[in-house]
């Protein structure tokens, strides 16, 4: 069965998922004298513009080559000649920047003009290009409510990710769970909350973590025998489910695998 988000969580996407500026990805500048903020692609990504939000809605994992970013405000775009829009909308084909959608570049002014319906196929197609919403009919388990109310649902903030939904699991704090957490954070919370590794086979309340020889890649939290509640990814389109041990090994079994458990 495939999973999409509510209705109130695409009323929420459609109002919030822009940053206010736009970002276009190009190997060349095309013009000049013309009022926007032009970095290089390195150092863009140490500026205050770069977040979680901004990486996410951009997705800069995924951008083939360029050697620029222009950053721009609501409008310029489309205030340009021609010719330029024309380079630079075969730039962001070329660099595989998300928000060129269907032959149509998508900016922050034509955002909030197109229709609702539009931006509902757009947002479906991406959760269907992330081939992460497909969850199994037969798994039967009862769940506190507080993680019953998260499974088969899409996060409605960009950044929730592996980490904060551990954590929400452990802790019941709902703000945690809309947070961008990184590994010290992490670590820190469960040596505050007495989670230390186990050596035993992990058992209902534990925490699996998946590392490589430098950091943590993955964890989920046990709820039950062989079950586990689990977030891919920190984009809004990776959503919360409810997964077996066999699809945890699958996607994540290659890193080396650690029990976290709870001294009482």
């Amino acid at each position: 069965m495939k999973i999409y988000p509510s209705n109130q969580t695409l009323e929420f996407w459609s109002q919030n998922y822009f940053t206010d500026f736009d970002l276009f990805f190009v190997n060349n500048i095309p013009f000049k004298n013309e009022h926007a903020s032009i970095t290089s692609k390195d150092s863009f990504k140490e500026s205050s513009s770069f977040d979680i939000k901004t990486n996410n809605l951009y997705e800069f994992w995924n951008l083939n080559d360029y050697n620029y970013v222009i950053q721009s405000t609501k409008g310029w775009f489309e205030q340009l000649e021609c010719e330029i829009q024309e380079y630079i909308i075969k730039e962001q084909c070329r660099v595989n920047n998300p928000l060129f959608f269907k032959t149509n570049l998508i900016t922050l002014n034509s955002w909030y003009q197109l229709s609702k319906p539009f931006k509902v196929q757009f947002f479906n197609d991406r959760i269907e290009e992330y081939q992460d919403n497909v969850v199994p009919l037969h798994l039967k388990v009862t769940l506190p409510d507080y993680l019953n109310s998260i499974v088969n649902t899409f996060p409605l903030h960009q950044g929730s990710n592996c980490l904060s939904t551990v954590l929400y699991a452990i802790t019941e704090d709902l703000d945690i769970l809309d947070q961008w957490i990184k590994e010290d954070s992490f670590l820190n919370t469960l040596n505050i909350l007495g989670y230390t590794k186990s050596s035993e086979p992990s058992k209902k309340g534990d925490i699996i973590v998946y590392s490589n020889n430098k950091s943590i890649i993955h964890a989920s939290y046990q709820v039950e025998d062989e079950l586990f509640i689990n977030k891919n990814g920190q984009t809004i389109f990776n959503p919360y489910k409810l997964i077996t041990i066999v699809d945890l090994e699958k996607n994540w079994g290659m890193y080396n695998k650690h029990v976290y458990r709870q001294q009482h």
